[in-house]
């Protein structure tokens, strides 16, 4: 799994997978958004401006798929053949 690291300034995360591609969150609030940006080494590859209010929706998502994924049970072998 990749890891988080915190990116200075405060305001920004840095997120990076186990081939190295990063995704950094950069607050911008005096533009009404947060920035998501994808990185490949010390290159910008992408950019996507998220809305303050469509950032709550994605966070709402996030959420919502974690509880989910936190019921999620495997069934004992023998019911699996059952079924």
């Amino acid at each position: 799994m990749g890891e988080v690291h915190p990116f200075p300034p405060v305001g920004k995360e840095l997120f990076i997978d186990e081939d190295g591609t990063a995704l950094r969150a950069s607050w911008h609030l005096d533009q009404g958004l947060v920035n998501l940006s994808v990185w490949r080494g010390d290159t910008c590859t992408e950019t996507f401006p998220l809305s303050i209010e469509d950032a709550s929706r994605l966070i709402a998502y996030l959420a919502d798929g974690l509880a989910t994924a936190a019921q999620v049970v495997t069934a004992p072998e023998d019911e699996a053949k059952d079924g």
